[in-house]
Order: structure tokens, then C-alpha cells, then sequence
């Protein structure tokens, strides 16, 4: 008789134990959890580490125009960080942060840069793209490579800031208005060799007026400096072509008498804005005579 009711309240009391550890447990005071944190990110942002060269921490490297005109880069993302996506709007506040910009970059001047101080991520969205708005950007520097600092501040819904992925840095190189990729349609005038010019050719940022492309369809270089009237002048940048030394190509031609079948009136040495078209016409002399390109290039 005794053994059966130690045994009964050994059963009692095992009971009240398991119920009160399935509390506990269903409280979140034991085991393995499984509850979800709602966040907010940079996903594009990169984790600093230790030994990371300064030129290192910039997540990505856009570009700017250099214009008087405004323009917007979109291309800043924030983004849900949850299991579902949300069922209401997420307001998320961001903030320009100079203090994250590395000594391999260079701040943008004071009120060059706009941004809205809250972006929306829609309901059923998963991100939205921040807008960065540069409002006049024709004093940036070609020659130098800029840092932008984001830094995301809070956000409601229930959402928590990600705390690793809460700054960004955005490194922008600058270009002219000029550089892009262009058809190159026209002909080489040559003493023993005239031929016909078809290729795509690259126009590069030297600064602001200033570009760099292929002379004809050699190997050697030049500039094109476009003026506020947009007419172009022509240098040969080396090396010198036929052992000539560096020319103003332009004023070259003024001692040249044009082949027959050339037409100077079209290719005068001129940029249409409209149409992104150069109408060049250049050249060089050697010991056996004048070479001459006339050609169009036509942004692609």
C-alpha cells in the first residue's frame, strides 16, 4: 500500500514539473527560439573589416555628369529584412553621414547633394530605391573620386534598423557631357592608303569640355575641347603621328585645299546637343602629303 502511493505522488509531482517547463519553454526562458526580427537594410552596404584598405569600404562606384542641369541617381536600395513581406507601409528615415566617407574619397561641397529625409516601402514590396539628387553638378571634378555616406535612423511598422547594414558608402567618378560611346562613320584621305572609317569608338572625361578619343581609325589620340557654342577644337595628344609634333589639327586644315569629293561644309568641326552628334573634320601632314579624316560621330 505505502509503494503505491509513493509512487502516485512520484507521478504528481513529475507532472507539475513538465507543465511547468512546457511554460518556460513556451515563454521563451528555455531552449531554442525561433522568433522573428522584422529589419531594415543597406543590402548593398559592405561590413567594414579589419585591414580593409580605404578604397575598399565603398559598397559600389556610380557616375555623375558633370551639368548644370539636375539629376537623380536611383540606384541606393533599402530593403525588408523578414520572413513576409510588409502587410502595411514602412516609413524609413535616412540621413546624410560625412563622418563615413574614407580618406580615399573626397565629400561633396556643402547642399550639392538632396535626398528625401523618409522613403516609403510599400506595402506587398519587399524595397524601395532611395533618389540621391545632385542639382548642379558642372563644378565636380573629373579628376576626383567622391564618397557619399547614408545612414538609415529608424523606421516604424514594428521594424527594427539593421545594425550591420544600417551605413552605406557610394563612391561617384565624374564624366563630361561628352563621354559615352559613339558610331564613327567617314573617310581617311591618305596619300597611298584612303579607306573608308566604320567603327564604334569611346569618348573619356579629361574634364568638364574636355574629351579623349581614337584619331581616325589609328591608334594614336586626341582631344576634343567643345566650346559654349559648341565648336569644336581638335589637338593631337601623341604619339605624334608621322613624326610630327603636337598640332591644333583645326587650324592645320587652314593651309590645305580639299581632294575632290571631300565636303568640308558638312563636317565643320562642330557638336550638335540635340542630335549628340561631332562633325569633324582634321588632319595632319607627313613628308608625303596631308592626311585628312572626315567623319561623324553619333552617340550610341
Amino acid at each position: 500500500m505505502k509503494k503505491i502511493i509513493l509512487s502516485s505522488a512520484l507521478f504528481v509531482l513529475l507532472l507539475n514539473s513538465s507543465c511547468l517547463k512546457d511554460k518556460r519553454f513556451d515563454g521563451g526562458e528555455n531552449g531554442i527560439q525561433n522568433i522573428e526580427v522584422k529589419g531594415v537594410a543597406f543590402p548593398q552596404a559592405k561590413a567594414l573589416m579589419a585591414g580593409m584598405a580605404a578604397s575598399d569600404s565603398a559598397s559600389f562606384t556610380s557616375t555623375l555628369t558633370s551639368q548644370v542641369a539636375s539629376q537623380t541617381v536611383s540606384e541606393v536600395l533599402i530593403s525588408i529584412e523578414a520572413i513576409d513581406r510588409p502587410a502595411a507601409d514602412v516609413r524609413v528615415k535616412v540621413i546624410l553621414s560625412p563622418s563615413l566617407i574614407s580618406s580615399a574619397f573626397s565629400p561633396f561641397p556643402s547642399g550639392a547633394v538632396t535626398l528625401p529625409s523618409e522613403v516609403v516601402i510599400k506595402a506587398g514590396q519587399e524595397n524601395v530605391v532611395i533618389p540621391v539628387t545632385f542639382p548642379n553638378s558642372s563644378g565636380f571634378m573629373p579628376s576626383v573620386t567622391y564618397g557619399l555616406g547614408l545612414t538609415l535612423v529608424s523606421a516604424d511598422g514594428g521594424y527594427i534598423i539593421a545594425g550591420n547594414k544600417k551605413n552605406i558608402l557610394v563612391a561617384f567618378s565624374i564624366k563630361n557631357a561628352y563621354a559615352a560611346t559613339y558610331d564613327a562613320l567617314g573617310y581617311f584621305y591618305h596619300p597611298s592608303a584612303p579607306r573608308d572609317i566604320d567603327r564604334v569608338k569611346t569618348m573619356t572625361t579629361v574634364n568638364g569640355t574636355r574629351s579623349k578619343t581614337t584619331l581616325g581609325d589609328l591608334a594614336n589620340f586626341i582631344f576634343l575641347d567643345v566650346d559654349a557654342s559648341n565648336n569644336v577644337t581638335i589637338t593631337d595628344i601623341g604619339p605624334p603621328v608621322g613624326g610630327t609634333p603636337t598640332v591644333n589639327f583645326t587650324s592645320l586644315l587652314g593651309g590645305y585645299s580639299p581632294f575632290a569629293g571631300s565636303n568640308p561644309s558638312t563636317y565643320t568641326n562642330k557638336y550638335d546637343p540635340v542630335l549628340k552628334i561631332f562633325y569633324l573634320r582634321y588632319g595632319y601632314q607627313s613628308a608625303s602629303g596631308y592626311r585628312i579624316i572626315e567623319e561623324t560621330l553619333k552617340r550610341k
